[in-house]
Protein backbone atom coordinates (compact mmCIF):
# COMPACT_ATOMS: atom_id res chain seq x y z
CA UNK A 1 0.00 0.00 0.00
CA UNK A 2 1.31 3.61 -1.25
CA UNK A 3 2.04 6.19 1.60
CA UNK A 4 -1.23 7.73 -0.11
CA UNK A 5 -3.39 5.25 0.80
CA UNK A 6 -2.10 4.21 4.52
CA UNK A 7 -2.27 8.11 5.18
CA UNK A 8 -5.84 8.71 4.08
CA UNK A 9 -6.67 5.05 5.91
CA UNK A 10 -5.36 6.40 9.28
CA UNK A 11 -7.25 9.68 8.85
CA UNK A 12 -10.45 7.43 8.75
CA UNK A 13 -9.34 5.55 11.45
CA UNK A 14 -8.20 8.65 13.50
CA UNK A 15 -11.49 10.25 13.09
CA UNK A 16 -13.60 6.83 14.44
CA UNK A 17 -11.20 6.81 17.70
CA UNK A 18 -11.64 11.19 18.12
CA UNK A 19 -15.58 9.97 17.85
CA UNK A 20 -15.48 7.19 20.75
CA UNK A 21 -12.98 7.77 22.57
CA UNK A 22 -14.66 10.72 23.80
CA UNK A 23 -17.96 8.57 24.38
CA UNK A 24 -15.70 6.83 26.98
CA UNK A 25 -15.23 10.05 29.52
CA UNK A 26 -16.78 10.23 32.65
CA UNK A 27 -19.84 12.53 32.54
CA UNK A 28 -19.68 16.16 33.08
CA UNK A 29 -15.69 15.81 31.35
CA UNK A 30 -14.88 19.19 30.63
CA UNK A 31 -13.09 18.54 27.53
CA UNK A 32 -12.96 15.14 24.76
CA UNK A 33 -9.67 13.30 25.04
CA UNK A 34 -8.71 12.34 21.10
CA UNK A 35 -5.99 10.17 19.78
CA UNK A 36 -3.20 12.72 20.53
CA UNK A 37 -4.19 13.36 24.21
CA UNK A 38 -1.89 12.98 26.73
CA UNK A 39 -2.66 10.60 29.58
CA UNK A 40 0.66 10.25 31.05
CA UNK A 41 4.41 11.08 30.68
CA UNK A 42 6.67 8.29 31.55
CA UNK A 43 10.17 9.09 32.23
CA UNK A 44 8.78 12.53 30.37
CA UNK A 45 8.04 10.99 27.44
CA UNK A 46 3.93 11.09 26.30
CA UNK A 47 1.54 8.47 26.78
CA UNK A 48 -1.03 8.85 24.11
CA UNK A 49 -4.65 8.08 24.86
CA UNK A 50 -4.33 4.95 22.31
CA UNK A 51 -2.17 3.32 23.68
CA UNK A 52 -2.96 3.87 27.65
CA UNK A 53 -6.57 2.36 26.60
CA UNK A 54 -4.89 -0.86 24.80
CA UNK A 55 -3.17 -1.74 28.31
CA UNK A 56 -6.41 -0.90 30.36
CA UNK A 57 -8.09 -3.30 27.65
CA UNK A 58 -5.24 -5.63 28.30
CA UNK A 59 -4.85 -5.74 32.08
CA UNK A 60 -8.71 -6.54 31.58
CA UNK A 61 -8.25 -9.75 29.48
CA UNK A 62 -5.71 -10.85 31.66
CA UNK A 63 -8.09 -10.52 34.57
CA UNK A 64 -10.49 -12.48 33.03
CA UNK A 65 -8.39 -14.83 31.30
CA UNK A 66 -7.22 -15.70 34.81
CA UNK A 67 -10.37 -15.36 36.51
CA UNK A 68 -12.93 -15.88 34.66
CA UNK A 69 -15.25 -14.08 32.87
CA UNK A 70 -16.84 -12.28 35.28
CA UNK A 71 -14.07 -11.40 37.39
CA UNK A 72 -14.74 -7.35 36.30
CA UNK A 73 -18.29 -8.06 37.23
CA UNK A 74 -17.76 -9.62 40.46
CA UNK A 75 -14.82 -7.28 41.50
CA UNK A 76 -14.75 -6.46 45.20
CA UNK A 77 -13.22 -2.95 46.13
CA UNK A 78 -12.93 -4.60 49.78
CA UNK A 79 -11.82 -7.94 48.96
CA UNK A 80 -8.88 -6.80 46.87
CA UNK A 81 -7.59 -4.15 48.79
CA UNK A 82 -8.38 -2.00 45.90
CA UNK A 83 -11.07 -0.70 43.93
CA UNK A 84 -10.82 -1.86 39.86
CA UNK A 85 -10.08 1.59 38.64
CA UNK A 86 -6.88 1.64 40.62
CA UNK A 87 -6.35 -2.03 39.99
CA UNK A 88 -6.43 -1.67 36.23
CA UNK A 89 -4.66 1.43 35.81
CA UNK A 90 -1.81 0.37 37.74
CA UNK A 91 -1.97 -3.10 35.28
CA UNK A 92 -2.17 -0.60 32.06
CA UNK A 93 1.12 1.99 33.59
CA UNK A 94 3.51 -1.19 34.77
CA UNK A 95 2.94 -2.28 30.68
CA UNK A 96 3.62 0.68 29.33
CA UNK A 97 6.77 1.46 31.66
CA UNK A 98 7.76 -1.66 30.66
CA UNK A 99 7.92 -1.36 27.06
CA UNK A 100 9.93 2.22 27.25
CA UNK A 101 12.34 0.59 29.83
CA UNK A 102 13.40 -2.19 27.16
CA UNK A 103 13.65 0.75 24.77
CA UNK A 104 15.76 3.22 27.19
CA UNK A 105 18.10 0.08 27.74
CA UNK A 106 18.23 -0.73 23.90
CA UNK A 107 18.67 2.77 22.96
CA UNK A 108 21.53 2.81 25.94
CA UNK A 109 23.39 -0.32 24.45
CA UNK A 110 22.91 1.09 20.60
CA UNK A 111 20.79 -1.62 19.73
CA UNK A 112 19.09 -0.48 16.73
CA UNK A 113 16.84 -1.88 14.00
CA UNK A 114 18.58 -3.07 11.24
CA UNK A 115 16.75 -3.69 7.60
CA UNK A 116 15.94 -6.56 7.72
CA UNK A 117 13.72 -6.17 11.11
CA UNK A 118 11.77 -3.28 9.45
CA UNK A 119 10.83 -5.24 6.50
CA UNK A 120 9.79 -8.28 8.67
CA UNK A 121 7.47 -5.40 10.72
CA UNK A 122 6.26 -4.34 7.12
CA UNK A 123 6.19 -7.86 5.36
CA UNK A 124 4.10 -8.89 8.38
CA UNK A 125 1.47 -6.39 8.18
CA UNK A 126 1.01 -6.73 4.17
CA UNK A 127 0.36 -10.71 5.30
CA UNK A 128 -2.06 -9.45 7.46
CA UNK A 129 -3.97 -6.76 4.87
CA UNK A 130 -3.66 -10.48 2.26
CA UNK A 131 -4.92 -12.83 5.16
CA UNK A 132 -8.23 -10.20 5.75
CA UNK A 133 -9.05 -9.76 2.39
CA UNK A 134 -7.43 -6.12 1.89
CA UNK A 135 -6.38 -2.39 4.05
CA UNK A 136 -10.24 -1.85 5.71
CA UNK A 137 -10.50 -5.47 6.95
CA UNK A 138 -7.24 -4.92 8.46
CA UNK A 139 -7.70 -2.03 9.83
CA UNK A 140 -10.84 -3.33 11.16
CA UNK A 141 -8.65 -6.32 12.90
CA UNK A 142 -6.13 -4.08 14.05
CA UNK A 143 -8.41 -1.49 16.17
CA UNK A 144 -10.11 -4.75 17.66
CA UNK A 145 -7.41 -5.88 18.61
CA UNK A 146 -4.57 -2.91 19.21
CA UNK A 147 -7.33 0.32 18.99
CA UNK A 148 -4.76 1.59 16.47
CA UNK A 149 -2.10 0.86 14.19
CA UNK A 150 0.12 2.66 15.81
CA UNK A 151 -0.15 1.19 18.93
CA UNK A 152 0.86 -2.16 16.84
CA UNK A 153 3.72 -0.47 15.04
CA UNK A 154 5.20 0.87 18.35
CA UNK A 155 4.64 -3.27 20.10
CA UNK A 156 6.39 -4.67 17.17
CA UNK A 157 9.11 -2.04 17.70
CA UNK A 158 9.12 -2.87 20.86
CA UNK A 159 9.18 -6.82 20.81
CA UNK A 160 12.03 -6.73 18.27
CA UNK A 161 14.07 -4.50 20.58
CA UNK A 162 13.27 -7.04 23.14
CA UNK A 163 14.71 -9.89 21.60
CA UNK A 164 18.18 -8.05 20.76
CA UNK A 165 18.33 -6.85 24.18
CA UNK A 166 17.96 -10.35 25.72
CA UNK A 167 20.24 -11.51 23.09
CA UNK A 168 22.86 -9.13 24.08
CA UNK A 169 22.34 -10.02 27.70
CA UNK A 170 21.75 -13.66 27.80
CA UNK A 171 22.40 -15.11 24.42
CA UNK A 172 20.53 -16.12 21.62
CA UNK A 173 19.22 -19.33 23.53
CA UNK A 174 19.86 -17.93 26.80
CA UNK A 175 23.76 -19.33 27.07
CA UNK A 176 24.71 -17.06 29.75
CA UNK A 177 21.88 -18.19 32.23
CA UNK A 178 24.35 -20.93 34.31
CA UNK A 179 23.15 -24.18 35.57
CA UNK A 180 22.71 -22.85 39.31
CA UNK A 181 19.93 -20.39 37.50
CA UNK A 182 18.17 -22.57 35.78
CA UNK A 183 17.97 -25.33 39.23
CA UNK A 184 16.76 -21.80 40.53
CA UNK A 185 13.99 -21.23 38.41
CA UNK A 186 12.88 -25.10 38.44
CA UNK A 187 12.92 -24.99 42.09
CA UNK A 188 10.88 -21.87 41.87
CA UNK A 189 8.49 -22.78 39.44
CA UNK A 190 8.41 -26.51 41.10
CA UNK A 191 8.46 -28.04 37.86
CA UNK A 192 8.30 -32.35 37.61
CA UNK A 193 9.29 -34.53 34.33
CA UNK A 194 8.40 -37.72 34.25
CA UNK A 195 6.67 -40.20 31.90
CA UNK A 196 3.59 -42.29 33.03
CA UNK A 197 1.03 -44.58 32.06
CA UNK A 198 -2.75 -44.00 33.73
CA UNK A 199 -5.78 -45.90 33.29
CA UNK A 200 -9.16 -45.07 34.36
CA UNK A 201 -10.44 -46.74 37.52
CA UNK A 202 -12.67 -50.13 36.86
CA UNK A 203 -13.00 -53.82 36.94
CA UNK A 204 -9.41 -55.65 36.69
CA UNK A 205 -7.64 -52.40 36.24
CA UNK A 206 -5.59 -52.14 39.54
CA UNK A 207 -4.19 -55.84 39.03
CA UNK A 208 -3.20 -55.03 35.15
CA UNK A 209 -0.69 -52.34 36.51
CA UNK A 210 0.25 -54.27 39.16
CA UNK A 211 1.37 -56.55 36.68
CA UNK A 212 3.01 -54.06 35.10
CA UNK A 213 4.87 -52.59 38.39
CA UNK A 214 6.32 -56.59 38.38
CA UNK A 215 7.95 -56.28 35.06
CA UNK A 216 9.03 -52.94 35.76
CA UNK A 217 10.38 -54.20 39.48
CA UNK A 218 11.72 -57.13 37.66
CA UNK A 219 15.00 -55.27 36.90
CA UNK A 220 16.35 -53.96 33.05
CA UNK A 221 16.19 -50.52 31.66
CA UNK A 222 12.85 -48.79 32.70
CA UNK A 223 12.23 -45.81 30.29
CA UNK A 224 12.78 -48.51 27.97
CA UNK A 225 9.73 -50.94 28.99
CA UNK A 226 7.70 -47.41 29.88
CA UNK A 227 8.43 -46.60 26.02
CA UNK A 228 7.02 -49.95 25.21
CA UNK A 229 4.15 -50.36 27.38
CA UNK A 230 3.24 -46.98 27.32
CA UNK A 231 1.44 -46.47 24.22
CA UNK A 232 -0.45 -49.96 24.76
CA UNK A 233 -2.28 -48.87 28.17
CA UNK A 234 -1.75 -45.44 28.38
CA UNK A 235 -5.30 -43.52 28.14
CA UNK A 236 -3.76 -40.28 29.12
CA UNK A 237 -3.67 -38.20 25.67
CA UNK A 238 -1.55 -35.78 27.19
CA UNK A 239 1.66 -38.40 27.97
CA UNK A 240 0.71 -40.28 24.62
CA UNK A 241 2.04 -37.04 22.63
CA UNK A 242 4.76 -36.08 24.59
CA UNK A 243 6.54 -40.20 24.59
CA UNK A 244 9.79 -38.19 25.59
CA UNK A 245 8.58 -37.62 28.89
CA UNK A 246 6.28 -34.25 29.74
CA UNK A 247 7.66 -31.61 32.18
CA UNK A 248 4.59 -29.74 34.47
CA UNK A 249 4.16 -27.70 37.56
CA UNK A 250 3.14 -29.99 40.89
CA UNK A 251 -0.09 -29.61 41.58
CA UNK A 252 -1.23 -30.01 37.84
CA UNK A 253 -1.61 -34.11 38.27
CA UNK A 254 -2.84 -33.99 41.61
CA UNK A 255 -1.78 -34.76 45.45
CA UNK A 256 -1.28 -38.38 44.99
CA UNK A 257 1.13 -38.08 41.84
CA UNK A 258 3.00 -35.56 43.89
CA UNK A 259 3.26 -37.65 46.57
CA UNK A 260 4.59 -40.08 44.29
CA UNK A 261 7.22 -38.19 42.63
CA UNK A 262 8.42 -36.77 45.54
CA UNK A 263 9.37 -39.86 46.92
CA UNK A 264 11.48 -41.21 43.93
CA UNK A 265 15.10 -40.49 42.65
CA UNK A 266 15.67 -39.77 39.04
CA UNK A 267 15.24 -42.84 36.88
CA UNK A 268 12.78 -44.81 39.49
CA UNK A 269 9.49 -45.80 39.09
CA UNK A 270 6.76 -46.08 41.48
CA UNK A 271 4.00 -48.45 42.51
CA UNK A 272 0.43 -48.18 41.90
CA UNK A 273 -0.43 -44.48 42.65
CA UNK A 274 -4.35 -44.38 42.92
CA UNK A 275 -6.18 -40.85 42.68
CA UNK A 276 -9.37 -41.56 43.21
CA UNK A 277 -10.46 -42.06 39.67
CA UNK A 278 -7.64 -44.20 38.12
CA UNK A 279 -4.33 -45.42 38.63
CA UNK A 280 -1.06 -44.58 37.39
CA UNK A 281 2.65 -45.82 37.31
CA UNK A 282 5.27 -43.32 36.85
CA UNK A 283 9.14 -42.78 36.19
CA UNK A 284 10.79 -39.64 37.55
CA UNK A 285 13.08 -38.14 35.02
CA UNK A 286 15.95 -36.15 35.51
CA UNK A 287 15.02 -31.99 34.44
CA UNK A 288 18.74 -30.63 32.98
CA UNK A 289 18.92 -27.32 31.24
CA UNK A 290 18.89 -28.22 27.88
CA UNK A 291 15.16 -30.01 28.82
CA UNK A 292 12.73 -28.98 26.51
CA UNK A 293 9.17 -28.39 27.63
CA UNK A 294 6.79 -30.70 25.46
CA UNK A 295 7.34 -29.80 22.08
CA UNK A 296 8.96 -26.53 23.11
CA UNK A 297 11.39 -24.86 20.39
CA UNK A 298 13.29 -23.71 23.52
CA UNK A 299 15.08 -25.61 27.00
CA UNK A 300 14.77 -24.82 30.24
CA UNK A 301 17.77 -22.95 30.04
CA UNK A 302 16.41 -20.14 27.69
CA UNK A 303 12.82 -19.69 29.91
CA UNK A 304 15.12 -19.74 32.74
CA UNK A 305 17.17 -16.82 31.26
CA UNK A 306 13.86 -15.00 29.89
CA UNK A 307 11.57 -15.17 33.08
CA UNK A 308 13.74 -15.64 35.95
CA UNK A 309 16.29 -12.83 35.07
CA UNK A 310 14.84 -10.48 32.04
CA UNK A 311 11.65 -10.46 33.06
CA UNK A 312 12.58 -8.86 36.73
CA UNK A 313 15.45 -7.06 35.29
CA UNK A 314 13.10 -5.56 32.70
CA UNK A 315 10.71 -4.54 35.61
CA UNK A 316 13.71 -3.45 38.03
CA UNK A 317 14.56 -0.77 35.37
CA UNK A 318 10.71 -0.09 34.95
CA UNK A 319 9.95 1.15 38.22
CA UNK A 320 12.80 3.53 37.72
CA UNK A 321 10.75 5.05 35.78
CA UNK A 322 8.96 8.29 36.90
CA UNK A 323 5.32 9.16 36.03
CA UNK A 324 3.72 12.42 35.69
CA UNK A 325 -0.19 12.53 35.71
CA UNK A 326 -1.98 14.91 33.14
CA UNK A 327 -5.54 16.49 33.41
CA UNK A 328 -7.14 13.94 31.39
CA UNK A 329 -6.07 10.96 33.61
CA UNK A 330 -8.15 12.03 36.03
CA UNK A 331 -11.29 12.76 33.40
CA UNK A 332 -10.54 8.96 32.33
CA UNK A 333 -13.03 6.25 33.51
CA UNK A 334 -10.49 3.36 33.21
CA UNK A 335 -12.78 0.50 33.79
CA UNK A 336 -15.44 2.25 31.07
CA UNK A 337 -12.08 2.00 28.44
CA UNK A 338 -11.06 -1.37 29.67
CA UNK A 339 -14.67 -2.58 28.88
CA UNK A 340 -14.59 -0.60 25.35
CA UNK A 341 -15.30 -1.95 22.28
CA UNK A 342 -13.59 -0.22 19.03
CA UNK A 343 -16.23 0.58 16.83
CA UNK A 344 -17.00 -2.08 13.75
CA UNK A 345 -14.60 -4.41 15.69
Amino acid sequence: MDLRTRTKAWAWLAALLVLSLSMSLRAGAASAVTADTEVLRIADAPLFAPEYVFWLRQAARNLTATQGPEALDAWSTERKGMSLQTYLTGQAIQSARRVRAIRAQAQALGLQFSAQDLKRIEDKRLDGIRAYGGVMPYLAIVRRMYVSEEVLDQLSQSDLLGERLFERLYGTKGERCSDAQVADYVAAQQLQRAKYIHVAAGEGRRAQMQALVERLDAGGDAEALFDELGPRYNQDTRMAAQPQGRLFAAGSMGEAFDRAYAALGENQHSGVVDDGSGYTILLRLPIRPDTRPDDDEHTLRYWAAYNHLFKPQVDAWAAQLTVAYTPAFAALDAVALARWQVPGG
